[in-house]
């Protein structure tokens, strides 16, 4: 794995993580409310010694899984 910027890349290229400003950016959060998620293990993420990473395709899934429609009770 190579680290580029906040950005992590395995060495076959399919593997893409982001640092906690982009994963919060992409979950339209403030970073603050990331970092306590991860705390309380609400979202999935990966610990590499005190980094945080997170894997933009697993991100995506917790969305779709956490997704409420209209008149699903």
């Amino acid at each position: 794995m190579t680290l580029r910027g906040n950005r992590m890349t395995s060495t076959a290229g399919s593997t893409n993580l982001v640092g906690v400003e982009d994963a919060a950016a992409i979950l339209g959060i403030q970073v603050s409310t990331l970092y306590a998620w991860v705390e309380q293990e609400r979202v999935p993420h990966i610990r590499l010694g005190r980094a945080v990473r997170f894997d933009p395709g697993s991100l995506s899934r917790w969305i779709d899984e956490h997704r409420v429609e209209p008149g699903n009770r």
